[in-house]
């Protein structure tokens, strides 16, 4: 889910990743670079974000990923995703469900789809739901740290502590520099600590 985690980690939230997608019927595929290229583009921008040396160096990394994930090699899927973002922009979430729904089910191999429809119902507190999709996005990107820090927030929000912890930990493993989770593994780390006494 979210990059970043703040004191309203709703209107926050980005599950973002992809893996190199196939393009959706009638789409024709992307030019350029094969799936098998972009995959490894962007493990080695992964690779280079858990070793980035500070939150600058983070941050554009960070973005290049984000934006590697945001391309599904299909202009419909592309559309519809531009679509759907901008529904729950407005907070016009019916839209937003009725758009993501197509692209999970046109192009099921395009994480981002997934990733935005989890916090779509992460927004609208239908966190059933949101695993769900969380699960699908880690299946395909398991070094998604937006879904792994979304999940770490689903976790807390229920009182998952050590779920939660684990899931933030996570995140900061692929991400050292993701938003105020630091803070969140600090706080969660007391109340583990304190549940063991």
């Amino acid at each position: 889910m979210g990059s970043a985690q703040a004191q309203e980690p709703k209107s926050n939230l980005r599950l973002d990743g992809a893996s190199a997608p196939k393009d959706a019927p009638g789409d024709a595929p992307s030019g350029g670079k094969s799936s098998q290229t972009e995959r490894r583009d962007v493990d080695a921008l992964l690779d280079a974000l858990a070793r980035a040396p500070d939150a600058e160096t983070a941050g554009r990394l960070e973005q290049t990923v984000l934006q590697a994930w945001l391309a599904s090699g299909s202009d419909t899927i592309d559309l519809l995703m531009e679509r759907a973002m901008f529904a729950m922009e407005g907070k016009d979430y019916a839209l937003a469900l009725e758009l993501l729904d197509a692209i999970v089910e046109l192009k099921p191999d395009f994480a981002e789809g997934w990733n935005k429809r989890a916090t779509l119902y992460y927004l609208i507190d239908d966190y059933d739901r949101s695993m769900r999709d969380i699960q699908k996005v880690l299946a395909l990107e398991p070094r998604h740290f937006g879904a792994l820090s979304g999940l770490g927030l689903i976790l807390q929000d229920v009182g998952q502590t050590r779920g939660a912890l684990a899931a933030f930990q996570q995140a900061l493993a692929v991400h050292p520099f993701l938003g105020n989770i630091e803070d969140s593994v600090t706080e969660l780390l007391r109340e583990v600590e304190g549940d063991a006494i």
